[in-house]
C-alpha cells in the first residue's frame, strides 16, 4: 500500500447565469461572518454583503479547495484575488460593483464548496493508498499556511522553524510506502524534517529543486501502521539551514 503527501481552463460565469445559481443555491453551514450570507451550488461560493468599500479588505475562513477564480456577480465588476492566512483567507476589495448594483462575491473552486475541518479525516482510496493533501493540512504556528492558488495549491510561507503540519488519516492497517511531493526555492535546500505517525518516524532532507512550485516526488521509507481512524501523521522541522523550510 502507499502513502503520498502532497505539499503542492477557468469557467467565464455571466452576471445572469450566476444570478439564476446563487438562487438554486443552498446557504454555507456554520456560517459566522458578520454582515454577509454565504452560499454554495456545487464548486461555487456565492458571499451576500451588505455593503462594499473599495479596498476594504474581507475576510473568508478557510476552504478545503484551490481558488480558481474569484470576482463580483456583477458584469464589469472586476476579478479580485484572494490572499490566504494562517487561519483564514483575505479578499482586498481592490474593485466594487457599481452603485445599485448587489455586491455578491464569487469564488469557483476546484471542487465542490467545503469548509476546512481539522477533525476531518482523510481515507484510503480503492486501492489502498491514502493521498494527504495540502488543503486538508492543519497548520500550527505563525507563518505556515495552506496556498490556495491554482499556480501553488501547497502548504507554504514555512519560514519560521518551529511552525508544523499534520494531517488526520483513518487506515486498514498494514506495511505503506511513504512519497512526499515537496518544492524548494534555489537556496533553501538543506533543512532537516521528520514524518511522524503513531509510534514511527522518518526523516528527509529536503532537496533543492529551483522554485518553490517545481514539485518533485520524494519516497522517504516505509512505515508499518495499526488500523485506526483520525490517526495523525505530522511535519516538523528538525533544522532550517536557509531561509524557508520548503
Amino acid at each position: 500500500m502507499l502513502l503520498r503527501l502532497l505539499l503542492g481552463v477557468l469557467c467565464v460565469l455571466s452576471a445572469t447565469i450566476a444570478e439564476a445559481q446563487l438562487s438554486a443555491a443552498r446557504p454555507v453551514p456554520g456560517w459566522k461572518q458578520p454582515k454577509s450570507q454565504a452560499f454554495f451550488l456545487d464548486n461555487r461560493l456565492f458571499v451576500v454583503l451588505e455593503a462594499a468599500e473599495r479596498d476594504a479588505v474581507l475576510q473568508l475562513p478557510r476552504f478545503s479547495g484551490v481558488v480558481r477564480k474569484a470576482g463580483w456577480m456583477a458584469d464589469g465588476a472586476g476579478e479580485l484575488s484572494v490572499q490566504p492566512e494562517p487561519g483564514y483567507w483575505s479578499v482586498k476589495l481592490s474593485s466594487v460593483p457599481a452603485a445599485g448594483e448587489k455586491p455578491v462575491l464569487v469564488l469557483e473552486l476546484d471542487q465542490p464548496v467545503q469548509l476546512f475541518d481539522a477533525e476531518r479525516a482523510t481515507t484510503a482510496q480503492a486501492d489502498g493508498t491514502v493521498l494527504l493533501k495540502a488543503r486538508d493540512a492543519i497548520v500550527h504556528g505563525k507563518n505556515l499556511r495552506y496556498e490556495p492558488q491554482p499556480h501553488k495549491n501547497t502548504v507554504g510561507y514555512w519560514s519560521v522553524a518551529e511552525d508544523w503540519a499534520e494531517w488526520l488519516l483513518s487506515t486498514g492497517g498494514g506495511e505503506y510506502s511513504v512519497e512526499i511531493l515537496q518544492g524548494c526555492g534555489r537556496g533553501h535546500g538543506g533543512s532537516r524534517v521528520q514524518l511522524q505517525v503513531q509510534d514511527q518516524s522518518l526523516e528527509f532532507v529536503v532537496r533543492e529543486t529551483g522554485h518553490f512550485q517545481n514539485f518533485v516526488w520524494r519516497a522517504l521509507g516505509q512505515v508499518k501502521l495499526a488500523a485506526g481512524e483520525s490517526q495523525r501523521l505530522s511535519l516538523r522541522c528538525l533544522q532550517k539551514p536557509g531561509g524557508a523550510v520548503m
